[in-house]
């Protein structure tokens, strides 16, 4: 049970991971940097900062 779960976690990064390289290459004409942040710990954390060449940061 608990192998079910780890995997399907692990597919989900992979799965999210992949949806934020398609997107930061979308963006990149338009953005200076874009970083990204995976922690774990009892949660998983993402953090997507994004600067982009006319100031607006999201």
């Amino acid at each position: 049970m608990t192998t079910i779960i780890i995997l399907s976690l692990i597919a989900i990064i992979l799965a999210f991971t992949i949806i934020l390289i398609f997107v930061s290459n979308s963006f990149h004409r338009n953005a200076k940097e874009i970083k990204y942040k995976v922690q774990f710990t009892k949660n998983v954390k993402f953090e997507i900062f994004a600067s982009f060449r006319n100031g607006i940061n999201s």
